[in-house]
């Protein structure tokens, strides 16, 4: 286990090397292809680097792709076999690690490579064996322990079945969009693979992150999504109890829904315990301290993330949520805006970076960011709540109550969180209705309570002994 952690990390030091080099400087589709590629092979998926895949994965192609007909796997993985030559042959030439895309193949291979001025020592050569291991495809190293396997491995079973596999795979692209309509289309998926193969236990876990992730965002009614959260988390650790995605999972589900804090961090631990690579799980375990207070360890796990994946957009985000629950607005302002230059269309980014500006009051910039947020389609009755909470902060009372309205008409066909209102009656200065919709949001079990704590949005509730007894109720108050 301890070789291929230090091969994964040394063979993600070398692709994060040579997407920053000139010669991938804009490169911004093989950039693309070489992250899914190298990713997909450190995860122990290189045998199933398949056309299909990688279109979808890499490329973005919808579930119609064909590679028969559409040949842009083919042609941009030549490109891509040309530009890494023409990088080591010149700005990469004395890299200890070398990237390989051998014809005939799409699975990345990661090649010690001594150059004429620098001898390998002990630590060189034992991150050469584990680069070799991982060349070999020898090792899975994603949500679990490393073992052998030809696609994934879990408690007593293998699962084969390519179709299973691709499946989970479309999923999880459609997870990462992090938007309520991919969060939808990846339990489809995910419900698929389980329904090929259900005693793999990955699929479940994945399952388990969409329920978990739309009551997050206030998609569907948390109650009932952190259930179903719940319920596959666990049937995904009866299968497999040393699966690190579930227990994660579960953690997350723990602190939100159940507000057993303990008990979340316990399941977090155990997580990084069995896989201290996978990001989300430290993404989300630093989310748990900061709603428990502890800012600066939250920040040193999201950091930690970070350096395990460069390019979450959720990473990123909720790194800037917790620079701003420290006060630190313009770092976490400037940490908004990285994340929506890897992505301008990010809705919640927007929102934050909003939240972070009114803060900070500058409301005319909080505006701009929570109008932006709301043109986008992935945009979620939050963003209301927060435009009319600054609406009704700078004196636009009418317009606030107006979207008050909207959040009513809304809230007949959808689920609307109470939090929404909370933003807006705050800002016009309302706390009975506040506390009023606070109470509610507790009843729903919405996970945006947790943040009751740390939040800088609710300071203007703390001084009133009501605050007080909604800690205690969701169990922060001693923390």
């Amino acid at each position: 286990m301890e070789d291929s952690d230090h091969g994964a990390a040394a063979s993600r030091a070398q692709l994060e090397k040579v997407l920053q080099s000139r010669a991938f400087a804009h490169a911004g589709r093989l950039n693309r292809l070489l992250r899914f590629l190298v990713e997909e092979t450190i995860e122990g998926r290189g045998d199933q680097l398949k056309e299909y895949v990688i279109g979808v994965g890499a490329f973005e192609k919808g579930e119609s792709f064909d590679p028969r007909i559409d040949p842009v796997v083919r042609v941009e993985t030549h490109r891509l076999r040309a530009r890494l030559k023409r990088y080591y042959e010149t700005e990469g030439r004395g890299d200890s690690v070398r990237i390989q895309l051998p014809k005939g193949s799409y699975s990345a291979v990661f090649t010690p490579h001594r150059s004429s001025r620098v001898r390998a020592g002990r630590k060189a050569l034992a991150v050469a064996a584990a680069l070799a291991v991982l060349a070999a495809g020898a090792y899975w190293v994603t949500g679990r322990r490393a073992g052998p396997s030809p696609i994934a491995v879990q408690a007593g079973k293998q699962t084969t079945d390519a179709e299973t596999y691709n499946l989970y795979l479309t999923g999880r692209y459609h997870w990462n969009k992090r938007t309520e309509e991919g969060l939808k289309r990846s339990i489809e998926y995910f419900e698929r693979a389980i329904a090929r193969d259900p005693k793999w236990a990955p699929s479940y876990a994945a399952l388990a992150d969409s329920w978990a992730l739309l009551a997050s965002y206030g998609a569907l009614a948390p109650g009932d999504a952190m259930r179903k959260a719940k319920e596959a988390a666990t049937k995904a650790l009866r299968i497999d109890d040393a699966l690190a995605q579930a227990h994660a999972t579960l953690g997350f589900v723990r602190a939100f829904r159940d507000w057993d804090w303990r008990g979340a961090e316990q399941e977090y631990k155990r997580a990084i315990e069995l896989n201290p690579s996978y990001a989300t799980t430290r993404q989300w375990y630093a989310g748990c301290l900061r709603a428990m207070g502890r800012s600066e360890e939250a920040l040193a796990e999201m950091k930690r993330a970070q350096e395990l994946d460069p390019v979450s957009l959720a990473a990123g985000r909720d790194l800037g949520r917790i620079l701003l629950s420290m006060r630190r607005h313009d770092q976490a302002i400037e940490q908004y805006r990285k994340v929506l230059e890897l992505d301008p269309n990010f809705s919640s980014a927007y929102m934050h970076l909003g939240l972070a500006y009114a803060d900070k009051r500058m409301y005319k910039e909080a505006i701009d960011a929570f109008e932006k947020a709301r043109s986008l389609p992935s945009a979620n009755p939050l963003v209301l709540g927060a435009l009319g909470h600054a609406y009704a902060v700078v004196g636009r009372r009418s317009e606030a109550e107006r979207l008050l309205g909207e959040l009513d008409s809304l809230s007949r066909h959808r689920y609307v969180s109470p939090i929404s209102r909370v933003f807006i009656y705050i800002g016009l200065g309302n706390a009975d209705r506040a506390f009023e919709w606070l109470e509610r949001a507790c009843e729903d079990r919405d996970p945006w309570v947790g943040w009751l704590k740390a939040d800088p949005v609710f300071d203007s509730l703390r001084p009133d002994p009501r605050f007080l007894g909604l800690l205690r109720r969701v169990h922060l108050a001693a923390l």
